[in-house]
Parts: structure tokens; sequence; C-alpha cells
């Protein structure tokens, strides 16, 4: 049975923050990046929002793409990388009309893959979307990630 895919109208808009020392301290190791959803671009049964992060390069020379997991030409699961992540899967429970926002942690600089899984209150996939960014030091970066239904 072939499951419909149809986009939402909003996205999901990841911001890298990478927090800057004051003067004369020494720089911080880590690199934070704030996920945040607006009103229109979850499904309305989301309950929670997981979101895994990949390099865009494994270390067996395979290149990650986005198609790889979302989309008709989805070939993929994103369980089957956990031990490529390069950071723990974060986990977001969604309020209506409360704060739609995770912080990730400690990224490495790089070309990164974020994939994001909107969940139900029984834990059955919603929707999936992803993104793809270059993440350096002292650099806003901006990933638009577009969910679809599944």
């Amino acid at each position: 049975m072939h499951s419909r895919l149809r986009t939402l109208g909003g996205l999901a808009a990841l911001l890298l923050l990478a927090w800057l020392p004051a003067c004369g301290q020494e720089p911080l190791a880590t690199l934070d990046l704030a996920l945040e959803f607006g009103p229109d671009t979850l499904p309305p049964d989301t309950y929670a929002v997981r979101v895994y992060v990949l390099p865009a390069l494994l270390e067996d020379g395979t290149t990650v793409e986005c198609e790889m997991f979302v989309g008709p030409t989805a070939t993929e699961r994103i369980y089957d990388y956990t031990t490529e992540l390069v950071v723990a899967p974060q986990l977001l429970t969604v309020e209506v009309g409360g704060d739609r926002a995770v912080l990730v942690e400690d990224l490495p600089e790089g070309l990164l893959v974020f994939v994001v899984e909107a969940l139900d209150q029984s834990n059955s996939t919603l929707a999936w979307g992803c993104g793809k960014g270059q993440i350096s030091r002292g650099q806003k970066t901006f990933i638009s990630i577009f969910l679809e239904i599944t």
C-alpha cells in the first residue's frame, strides 16, 4: 500500500546559534542549534517532535542526502543510522499555543543533515522532514525543513 505524501504549508526553521564568549574568556567548545516551529508547521495531532542529526558524509564514504529518508524516493530509515548520529536524538513535546522550540546541543562543525519526525500521542509518525546545512563556528545558519505527511 502506498502512502500519499503531501507537504505542509509551513516549515520548521533551524537557526544555528554559535555561542560566543565574552571578551577575554576562553572560546566555548560547543555549537548549539535552536529548532523552532511556527504555528502551522506541524500536523494538527502532533504531540512530540524528534530531531536526528547525521554528518553529510559518513566514515564509510556514504553521502547522506535528505531524499534517502523523506519523499517519494526514500529508501532508508533513520533508525538504521543511529550509530552514525552526531548527537543523541532530541525530543520536544509540543504544547498547543506553547513554546515550540528545542535546543540541539554540542554539534560538531561541518555539513550536517537534520531529520525531523513529528509524532502523535501514541508515538506513531505523522510526518517527516529533512534539511542540510553547513555548521561553522561564528556563523548563523538557516536551514529550511518542510514536513511531509506520511
